[in-house]
């Protein structure tokens, strides 16, 4: 009989949103029992400018971590030969780093399973997109690039691979920049967690052993179901100085420019655009808040937005689900906000006004309203906002789409993927 307490899990944390993703299953694995825990922070190979550090990340949550560059190796055989651990966490084994561990991982009979718990869509994998996506990633992180694939080439030798076997991994790694955006799941991983139905038939359409994919549910909807939508929302009406009747849009931003999807024009044209379209809305008892993604700056906003816009709020520091209790509409992009959204009840807009592939069918699944030029947000806001039959109706779709996929949102996706890590550690 295996002993839970013995069992040793390994964590891997490159940033700091998977430093929040880890805390709860940490948290979890602590209480069944699991003392050997290892947590691995890469510290700045990993991270890119604009991501938050995974070790100031860490420390905030109370999470002991070791520094990659303490095993003063490249060579993640090595790493692994030192902790020894039962099973190997990481966020993709599309990123150099991580994958060299999956591949040394293997080579050790050790089980590795890969926390893709957000959601994405074999849409984006097209050539054009990947081309303009790895030349923005080259042209601004060539450094980092280099520095991570060092890691995947000095495992490979510590493996012992033969120089042919070495070049045709290489050569699959150029074709997979310039073809495809998201590879994830296709270089030899034991398991992969995912939040939901619709992320298992994508990664099934990848190539990927559909028996090797779980469905967990993501533990940012456990937290999102305890909150409810119902949270009282005075407070956070008074430090933004919104009045209790105004009516609140809330428009939830995306690091687009950051990860090389839009030009910071496209940026200003969006946000612009929006406020431009909504302003005669604003002019009566209506408020637009600006939440920006966590890893933008909040001075470009500020110099888009110029003086101070009757009517609009700019924020950076505001929690993800007060933020959304807080309003009566959302706006975003194709971001997993619009799950989050509807999660707490919350009638979402996609808004997609350059014509861009539809990454996410957040629309065809009933979770939002799609909007496709400025002249029409307006009235769609308009109604969003007045009109009780089309907000439940809405509302209604969002609701049944849930209820299908309940086994997504229903609050025990730590508890699962916990489940999974204790059989994948006992499996050694």
């Amino acid at each position: 009989m295996i002993d839970v307490g013995q069992q040793k899990v390994m964590f891997v944390v490159c940033n700091g949103a998977e430093a929040r993703l880890v805390n709860p299953v940490w948290q979890a694995l602590k209480m069944r029992g699991i003392e050997r825990i290892t947590i691995i922070s890469t510290g700045t190979i990993c991270k890119e400018e604009v991501d938050e550090s995974p070790d100031e990340a860490l420390r905030a949550f109370g999470m002991p971590f070791r520094m990659l560059t303490d095993y003063r190796t490249m060579d993640m055989t090595k790493v692994l030969k030192v902790e020894q651990p039962d099973v190997v966490i990481v966020g993709s084994d599309e990123e150099f780093l991580k994958r060299s561990l999956v591949y040394a991982a293997n080579s050790l009979r050790i089980p590795t399973l890969l926390l893709r718990l957000g959601i994405s869509s074999n849409v984006a994998n097209i050539r054009r997109v990947a081309v303009r996506r790895t030349i923005y990633r080259l042209t601004h992180h060539l450094t980092n690039i280099v520095h991570k694939y060092l890691y995947l080439l000095r495992t490979m030798v510590g493996l012992r691979w033969s120089p042919f076997k070495i070049i045709q991994a290489m050569l699959k790694d150029v074709y997979v920049a310039f073809s495809m955006d998201d590879a994830g799941g296709r270089f030899g991983c034991w398991a992969i967690a995912v939040a939901g139905s619709w992320e298992k038939h994508v990664f099934t359409e990848r190539g990927v052993d559909p028996d090797k994919i779980f469905i967990t549910g993501a533990p940012t909807f456990d937290i999102l179901s305890q909150v409810g939508g119902s949270a009282d929302t005075a407070d956070l009406r008074q430090n933004l100085a919104i009045d209790a009747d105004d009516k609140v849009i809330l428009l939830l931003t995306s690091a687009y420019v950051e990860h090389g999807w839009w030009s910071p024009d496209m940026r200003t044209m969006f946000v612009t655009g929006i406020i431009d379209s909504l302003m005669p809305l604003l002019e009566n008892s209506v408020r637009l808040v600006i939440k920006i993604h966590p890893v933008e700056n909040l001075d470009e906003y500020q110099e888009i937005l110029g003086p101070e816009r009757q009517g609009v709020v700019l924020r950076k520091d505001l929690k993800l689900s007060d933020s959304i209790n807080v309003s009566d509409v959302v706006i975003t992009g194709y971001s997993t906000t619009v799950l989050e959204a509807c999660v707490l009840r919350k009638p979402v807009i996609v808004l997609n006004i350059f014509g861009e592939p539809e990454y996410l069918p957040y629309v065809e699944m009933g979770l939002a309203t799609g909007v496709y030029h400025l002249s029409e947000l307006k009235a769609v806001v308009e109604k969003m906002l007045y009109d009780l039959s089309a907000r439940e109706k809405v509302l209604s779709k969002a609701d049944l789409f849930l209820s299908q996929n309940r086994q997504s949102f229903d609050g025990k996706a730590t508890s699962r993927i916990t489940d999974l890590i204790l059989e994948l550690a006992g499996s050694k």
